[in-house]
């Protein structure tokens, strides 16, 4: 049983919905953007009187679904991760606080999201508020009723993060499809996952700075919220051009200050981490986390993503990748 990860953000235009999909060996891509019309959530999901919904599919994603269905083997195992507008820390400031995300009602990310849930291809339990004008999503957690199918819930982050990140992969980002293949990159990486998604702050740039200037060897820890973050000091670290590490973290994080303080560090931190050869890595024991114990990886990736990531500016420098959306 082979995996695939699969990345769904939104198209290039409010009424498209953009889906990467790439395989367990990170050699195997594919991208499309779909035309889906805005629609409010009770249009095609018709509350009843019993308190249930009936789901009547809209015929402007028969197109999408064909694909995912031509694309993904029926015995694959899936991971999915969304792009949604934005996730809110629950509850606010506590120390084991959760993102949720939340949509408006009228998403066309919403849209997709109750295609694959009716359909037992994910498990992505929401909420609307009393007016039925935005929808909670509600992360599956390790010990809650639904724990059992967590491997089918799906990974959310929140808008403009795969964008940021594909850009410090040294991609230009200008094609939704590649943005899209950037999403399941980071749903098939779960280092990649938890520090985007974490809460917590990550280091600034005197806590680097000033690990280098006492010569630090090894792995250095922050701890924030749920989560710590470690940089690890290794033989390939360069240890010259030191003070040049505030303004790179400077740059990056003004550049990225459109996703919010703690996204745009985020962005800073792994920018330095590429220029100076630092490891980092993370660890989160939130209760939505994968393993509360485990140290995963951020970057470097591992091979056969740097591959991919290859790959993907290829197609950018050849302009090899499809130009326009298929429709309904």
């Amino acid at each position: 049983m082979g995996k695939v990860y699969v990345g769904i953000v939104e198209g290039p235009t409010p009424q498209a919905v953009t889906v990467g999909v790439v395989q367990d060996d990170s050699r195997r891509m594919t991208g499309s953007t779909f035309a889906v019309e805005r629609a409010h959530l009770h249009e095609y999901y018709v509350p009843q009187a019993n308190g249930s919904h009936r789901y009547e599919m809209p015929t402007d994603l028969f197109r999408l679904g064909s694909f995912l269905n031509e694309t993904i083997s029926p015995d694959s195992r899936v991971r999915y991760l969304f792009e949604v507008p934005k996730t809110v820390p629950h509850p606010p400031g506590g120390p084991r606080a959760v993102p949720y995300p939340v949509v408006p009602a009228d998403s066309v990310i919403l849209k997709v999201l109750v295609l694959l849930g009716v359909n037992n291809i994910i498990v992505a339990p929401f909420r609307t508020d009393p007016q039925f004008q935005t929808a909670v999503l509600l992360p599956v957690l390790r010990d809650g009723d639904l724990a059992q199918v967590r491997d089918r819930s799906p990974r959310y982050l929140p808008k403009g993060v795969c964008r940021a990140y594909g850009e410090l992969l040294g991609l230009t980002c200008e094609r939704a499809e590649h943005i899209a293949i950037v999403g399941a990159l980071i749903a098939k990486n779960p280092g990649l996952f938890h520090f985007w998604s974490s809460v917590g702050r990550v280091q600034s740039a005197n806590d680097v700075l000033t690990d280098l200037r006492t010569g630090a060897s090894g792995p250095r820890s922050v701890f924030s919220a749920n989560e710590s973050y470690i940089t690890d000091y290794t033989d390939v670290t360069v240890r010259d051009r030191i003070e040049d590490i505030p303004l790179e973290y400077a740059v990056t994080q003004k550049r990225y200050e459109h996703l919010g303080y703690n996204d745009a560090i985020k962005a800073a931190l792994i920018r330095v981490c590429q220029q100076w050869h630092i490891d980092l890595r993370c660890n989160s024991t939130r209760p939505d986390t994968d393993d509360p114990d485990a140290e995963y990886v951020v970057d470097p990736l591992a091979a056969p993503d740097r591959f991919l990531i290859r790959a993907l500016q290829h197609a950018e420098q050849e302009h090899i990748w499809p130009d326009s959306p298929q429709t309904s």
